[in-house]
């Protein structure tokens, strides 16, 4: 896969030199020097006629080519129309690529052409025996992963065969850069070299063998032979292999290593096409079919939120392709090629906006492939509110008028007003303030408009009297001296509509900058009641009043605002020298309860300065900084002129693979932890935290991971395999000597069935400590008289399943160490059951439909019940998983929805549960400062409990969102935070 992007850019690059044609009959003089000028003689020189595609030699063979003369020269008499891309090369020098202009041909001034330095690659292909292999195919040679893209865009590839002495070279490689190629011949497998440029004794080797495979390229609309010449890549095993459809739309590979692929082709954007997963041999000599996008389309209804019915005249936009939906709400737009989920949006200008669906009411919305068409969605908008406002006095001013509306949350709307009545249309459906004014002496007091969800349009009288006005000063303490400062920082006074529950201003009006003595004014405002408030920008610290402005009231106000505490210290490192550009986090507790997160970067010299902080302690003061282990520090008093921070390195993984030194391989770090889902939760596996390139026998570092409980895994390009021995890893304490990982050793598995003499079933064991799709990882034989055996198994924490129509077992966590054999014994699986009750306001429920579904196994079978008179159900013969329990209720005309995940194991085989679908209070809280969450970041919480992910809102430096009591992770993105504990009184606390 990494080479993919390497090829397009590279693709890209040769394109845009195609762009440019010389002249028919032009004549083309040049010369050939090094960088320093001088010249060199018998270089070669090629012109090329195609070089749309880099994956196949018969592209880049040259319409023209010559030699340099003795003094470097060369000549070319071009007799018909061919792109400019001019290659040169010279032995020991690196081969180019050039772009020739029309333009310099025109004038027929010389080219010159100047060539840096260049290593060659040479080697030799033997077969399993040692003997020559002739005629192989080498090539193309490309940049590694490990290559940067803007030098891999000024790479030439090249295409080699070896001779009857086995023996092939690449010449013209830039220096020190790390190369990877193929070597394929017929009858053998294909593998994969990684090179260094200047190697010159590679040897590689090839087996007799691999795996076929064959197939076609269509789509929908599209026969085969539409595909004639069609390009298909196949990805896997750390390299990447071009091949071309016939004319009839067909392909046929032969010489395919063991492992898993992918396998799709290779078309222009935005078409796409269907990725196949492969794994040899289990697909060996199959005949396969590559779909290509034809474009799906997304078909549905809209429904209007406040009536939960379908509504006509709505207009949508997906992908710049628009629709409107009939009068029974039906659309159908398309073609379509993004996948995922279609971003839809609702053209404002048709009279709706997008809505969220009503609680409890049902909500389709599919990820597309770019296959299917996505039929029966459901798009759920609402009518977007409407002022009709009459405005009285319009003849007391000859200047324009503007209207003004302040929503509760959300940014000031404006709209220009040329006769009355006028009319609003506005997207928020929360309470606002409405005014309009002239903005010079004209304005109408200030209007609080509430619109209800369900509400119709609304008409309202807005009556223009004399403007109010405020001008006042705002006086700033120094935080260092404790006295008035007109030199301090930039100061702002902002009005806002009213004051929410935590003292923040809602209904945001107005703001402006208070001039260097602190002074400033609002020459026209509405009248009504308002709130002031001034601040320092960049600083915490604020101050609001309260105004309540009569028409023509001219308000003089003096604020004064209280001075905050000095927070300032510097961070270092162990030998004493600053750690610039470490960001400091930390944390303060506000009168409001709430925690307000901030934070600061050090300066090159490592010191940090905060000149006021609000409050008299910082909760917690956090650094995590590359590099270095995380340092924190709880309840730093203020205020506080020198926190000093030292950070100590955080210590690196050593490793050594017991390899040849000849050998490259692939080391992923592991992190070992329990699945902690699905029906074999406790089972431990490999999470991949890091990967890096070692050389056999060489010892290697990886940057060091938190505390934790780890494995190293190798892997080479012809799919040996080694992992070490578990690494219990402390960043304090790292181990004295280099983890050693030993490629090839195994260990072995028996085992025994437990009343199952008769029985002949398969055995599966999966390794789950190898990365997915790196290698194999799972491993199947056959029980015959009740025993079992796996005689090479490589090691690790292993889950072994037997699976069949008579005898059902597991065992987790088998532990299998190189070169010893571990024995277990499996029991058949017992079947269990779960009971529960449905409960609201903790009375019962009956006669509401019970739903169980598997989460793990999607084979299984949903099952159903009712809940009886007191609210109990019970579903029985389980086997052991974890399972997802739904109600849906009706309460008030409304569908009301609960759910519960519960889990039956081997060890506890009967599971109560209680679902209550009492509607939960809606809860403001911040989360634990150790947390360390900034304000606007997208926290996600798992109740634990139902399985339910809940997305809070933030307001100000305060998280809202229904939160029923209970255990839950928390999360930003795929980053795991901890767990809270939400209590009864709405709290939110950290979990034990």
């Amino acid at each position: 896969m990494f080479l993919k992007n390497q090829q397009q850019i590279f693709v890209l690059c040769v394109f845009s030199l195609a762009c440019l044609q010389v002249a028919v009959g032009a004549q083309l003089t040049g010369i050939v020097t090094d960088v320093n000028r001088r010249h060199l003689p018998s270089a070669k020189v090629q012109i090329l006629t195609q070089f749309s595609e880099i994956f196949f030699p018969e592209f880049w063979k040259p319409a023209e080519e010559t030699a340099t003369d003795d003094q470097g020269r060369f000549s070319f008499s071009i007799s018909e129309t061919t792109p400019t891309l001019i290659i040169a090369w010279a032995n020991g020098y690196r081969r180019t690529k050039f772009a020739l202009s029309p333009e310099i041909l025109a004038k027929g001034q010389t080219v010159g052409l100047a060539l840096e330095r260049g290593e060659r690659v040479d080697g030799v292909v033997v077969d399993e025996a040692g003997q020559p292999v002739s005629g192989a195919e080498v090539g193309p040679i490309v940049g590694s992963i490990d290559m940067e893209p803007a030098i891999a865009r000024r790479h030439v590839p090249q295409w080699t065969v070896t001779g009857s002495d086995g023996r092939f070279e690449f010449d013209g490689l830039m220096p020190k850069q790390p190369y990877q190629f193929l070597v394929r011949k017929l009858g053998y497998e294909i593998q994969n070299v990684m090179v260094q440029a200047g190697q010159t004794d590679v040897r590689v080797q090839l087996r007799k063998g691999g795996y076929a495979i064959g197939g076609m390229v269509r789509s929908r609309s599209q026969d085969p032979q539409t595909f004639a010449g069609q390009l298909l890549r196949f990805n896997g095993n750390g390299f990447d292999l071009i091949v071309k459809a016939d004319e009839h739309g067909h392909f046929q590979v032969d010489g395919m290593p063991a492992g898993n692929f992918s396998l799709e082709a290779i078309v222009p954007s935005p078409r796409i096409s269907r990725v196949l997963t492969l794994e040899f041999p289990r697909d060996a000599g199959r005949n396969v079919t590559v779909e290509v996008s034809d474009g799906y389309f997304f078909e549905g209804t809209t429904f209007d939120a406040e009536t939960s019915t379908p509504v006509g005249g709505v207009c949508l936009r997906i992908e710049d392709l628009r629709t409107t939906s009939d009068a029974h709400g039906h659309f159908r737009i398309g073609p379509l090629w993004q996948t995922g989920k279609p971003w839809i949006e609702i053209e404002e200008e048709s009279g709706f906006t997008v809505a969220a669906p009503p609680p409890g009411a049902l909500s389709r919305n599919e990820d597309a492939d770019g296959f299917r068409n996505l039929v029966g969605q459901t798009v759920w908008v609402r009518r977007l509110a409407r002022l009709h406002v009459n405005i009285q006095g319009l003849e007391f001013t000859t200047r324009s008028l503007t209207m003004y509306f302040a929503p509760k949350d959300g940014k000031l709307i404006n709209q220009g007003v040329t006769t009355s009545p006028a009319r609003l249309r506005l997207r928020e459906t929360s309470e606002g303030w409405l005014y309009v004014s002239d903005s010079f002496e004209w304005s109408s007091p200030l209007l609080k408009v509430s619109l209800a969800p369900k509400s119709k349009d609304t008409a309202v009288t807005l009556t223009l009297h004399n403007a109010a006005s405020v001008r006042g000063v705002v006086r700033s303490k120094s935080s260092s001296e404790s006295a008035e400062s007109t030199t301090g920082p930039r100061l702002l006074a902002r009005v806002f509509a009213a004051q929410d529950e935590h003292g923040n201003g809602v209904g945001w009006i107005g703001e402006v900058d208070c001039k260097q003595d602190g002074s400033f004014r609002f020459p026209c405002l509405p009248s009504g009641e308002m709130l002031l408030e001034a601040t320092k920008v960049g600083s915490p610290i604020r101050k609001t009043s309260a105004l309540v402005l009569r028409p023509g009231e001219h308000r003089e106000v003096v604020i004064e605002l209280e001075a905050g505490k000095l927070f300032a210290g510097s961070v270092r490192d162990e030998n004493n020298q600053p750690v610039g550009g470490a960001t400091v986090l930390y944390y303060v507790r506000m009168p409001d309860g709430s925690t307000r997160a901030s934070k600061v970067e050090c300066s090159p010299d490592g010191k940090f300065l905060v000149p006021e902080v609000e409050g008299d302690t910082i909760e917690l003061v956090r650094v995590d900084h590359s590099g270095f282990a995380p340092w924190e520090k709880r309840d730093v008093p203020l205020p506080c002129d020198h926190l000093e921070i030292v950070l100590k390195s955080r210590a690196s993984l050593r490793l050594k693979v017991e390899a040849d030194p000849t050998t490259q391989w692939k080391v992923y770090l592991m992190r070992i932890q329990p699945w902690g889902s699905g029906t074999h939760a406790k089972q431990l596996q490999g999470l991949p935290i890091s990967e890096i390139t070692a050389i056999g026998g060489q010892e290697e570092a990886i940057p060091g991971p938190p505390e934790g409980t780890y494995r190293l895994v190798a892997i080479d390009a012809a799919h040996s395999v080694g992992v070490s021995e578990p690494i219990a890893w402390d960043p304090t304490n790292p181990p004295p000597m280099p983890i050693r990982i030993v490629p090839g050793a195994t260990g072995s598995l028996r085992g025994t069935l437990e009343g199952g003499e008769e029985v002949v079933a398969e055995v599966v064991a999966t390794n789950m400590v190898l990365p997915d799709g790196k290698c194999t990882t799972e491993f199947s034989t056959t029980a015959q008289n009740g025993t079992f055996s796996f005689p090479a198994l490589p090691p690790g924490d292993y889950l072994v399943l037997v699976t069949s129509e008579s005898y059902n077992a597991s065992a987790e966590n088998v532990r299998v160490d190189s070169r010893r054999v571990t024995e277990i014994k499996l029991r058949p699986l017992r079947l269990g059951s779960i009971q529960g009750r449905v409960l609201k306001d903790k009375a019962p429920v009956e006669s509401v439909i019970v739903e169980l579904v598997s989460q793990t196994d999607p084979d299984f079978t949903p099952r159903k019940t009712v809940s009886s008179s007191d609210g109990s159900f019970a579903f029985e013969d389980l086997p052991p998983d974890l399972y997802l329990i739904r109600v849906t209720v009706q309460d008030q005309g409304q569908q009301r929805s609960g759910q519960k995940s519960v889990r039956v194991t081997s060890e506890e085989l009967s599971a109560q549960v209680e679902i209550d679908v009492t509607p939960p209070p809606r809860v403001s809280f911040t989360l634990p400062p150790q947390f360390a969450v900034l304000p606007g970041q997208p926290v996600q919480m798992l109740n634990r409990d139902t399985g339910q992910l809940i997305r809070p809102e933030w307001h100000g430096n305060v998280l809202e969102a229904e939160l029923p009591p209970g255990l839950y992770s928390v999360s930003i993105g795929d980053a795991a935070l901890g767990e809270v504990r939400v209590n009864p009184d709405g709290t939110v606390e950290a979990a034990e």
